[in-house]
């Protein structure tokens, strides 16, 4: 099954998102062992990674549960699971 971040939080409430009147967006996933996301971040952006449940790595680096990390100057961030029901968060900040 192929799994996808779903906006929680975003300007103007996109994509039924809560709206927010900042500029950041928070997305979730949830994600089985194997599974893998995907999130573009643009040129001048922030992201932040915060595991909820389970364990994944962010571009290679292992997390787990709790555990947070803060990312600048990447183009992209890719999650992938190496826990079962791993559930993360994505804030994307200007």
């Amino acid at each position: 099954m192929r799994r996808h971040l779903r906006p929680i939080v975003a300007p103007g409430g996109d994509a039924g998102a809560v709206s927010i009147h900042q500029d950041a967006r928070i997305l979730a996933t949830r994600l089985d062992p194997g599974e893998r996301v995907q999130h573009d971040v643009a040129a001048g952006r922030h992201a932040w990674v915060q595991v909820a449940s389970g364990g994944l790595t962010v571009n290679g680096a292992a997390l787990q549960a709790g555990d947070g990390a803060g990312l600048s100057d990447e183009p992209g961030l890719t999650l992938a699971a190496t826990a079962p029901g791993t559930h993360a968060l994505i804030f994307d900040l200007g």
